[in-house]
């Protein structure tokens, strides 16, 4: 199996070459993007590269690799995990006809939060969920997607499980299904994840997640109905989340970020509360500053600086 997966692997990174000819009738293009991040304290300090595009006209792929880290040995000790991140974050195939769209490979759990939604090196790491810290997001599977309006997205995906050392080997699994409706100002999506923990016991975690826009302001609400746990990835409780963003002509963002998460089986609570500003000189250059202070058993001040730049090719 573990053979299987290596090969599959190596077929989805090789594809690209093909859409490397010509544009032409029933022949795709791609793009690759180069994300270098920097930051102090290290926190999500990165490199990673993504890859997208399309084989022909139905068929489509995306590869983003995490290359590098705070503990980079990490991400190549885990290569063929399914418990923790390695350098593979996602690398899928998608095939689209009429209002539906078939996918295979290593992606998302379908989530329902906007925090999850977020590519990995867009992330400031002192408002992440704890959920988000814990959970090992990325499991090889299957996902049908039903589009019948362009508001509208069902998904449901069958995958290996986060609580399985060895995708397959270890004979865990999981299945969930999101719902999402999306306007010009509205998105609103919920989902939920049954995965199987040892043979014979399952969990279930819902997920949720609002976001409305008026004008320049956004603000977003995401509700996890479970925490995240070091020893067991999810626990009992649950997390929120709430996030109001004032953008200032396409130059600067200014994010208020409010976190609480409630912890049953430890009898405790945190609280997060502070202020990011984001600023944009250039398109492919984003520099960040993250102040904020913890309450409860994360008692004490936040904060990070850094810069996240970007750069991308096609063909």
């Amino acid at each position: 199996m573990k053979k299987h997966l290596v090969i599959a692997a190596m077929m989805l990174l090789c594809f690209p070459a093909f859409s490397q000819e010509a544009n032409e009738p029933g022949r795709g293009a791609a793009e690759l993007t180069a994300i270098a991040r920097a930051e102090y304290p290290l926190g999500n300090t990165s490199l990673y590269t993504l890859l997208e595009g399309n084989l022909t006209e139905n068929l489509s792929y995306c590869v983003e690799n995490h290359w590098l880290s705070t503990e980079p040995g990490l991400l190549y000790q885990n290569t063929l995990r399914s418990d923790d991140v390695n350098w593979l974050d996602f690398a899928y195939l998608t095939y689209s006809f009429d209002s539906f769209e078939i996918s295979a490979g290593k992606d998302m759990l379908p989530w329902g939060t906007f925090e999850m939604d977020e590519y990995d090196f867009d992330i400031h790491l002192p408002f992440v969920s704890s959920v988000w810290n814990m959970l090992p997001i990325y499991q090889w599977g299957l996902k049908a997607s039903w589009l019948p309006t362009d508001e509208l997205c069902f998904d449901v995906r069958v995958s290996t499980s986060p609580y399985g050392e060895r995708p397959f080997a270890s004979g865990l699994y999981a299945a969930g299904v999101r719902g999402r409706f999306t306007t010009e100002t509205t998105d609103v999506m919920a989902a939920f994840n049954a995965m199987q923990t040892e043979p014979g016991n399952m969990i279930g975690a819902l997920s949720l997640g609002v976001r409305q826009s008026i004008g320049n302001c956004t603000a977003t609400l995401d509700f996890n109905s479970r925490p995240g746990d070091e020893e067991f990835i999810l626990g009992k409780g649950y997390a929120l989340a709430f996030t109001f963003d004032a953008n200032i002509n396409d130059v600067v963002n200014l994010r208020t970020a409010v976190n609480y998460e409630q912890y049953d089986n430890l009898g405790l609570c945190s609280t997060r509360l502070g202020e990011i500003v984001e600023w944009y000189p250039l398109d492919c250059l984003r520099v960040h500053a993250v102040a904020g202070y913890g309450l409860g058993f994360e008692q004490g001040f936040l904060y990070s600086v850094g810069l996240t730049y970007k750069f991308s090719t096609g063909w």
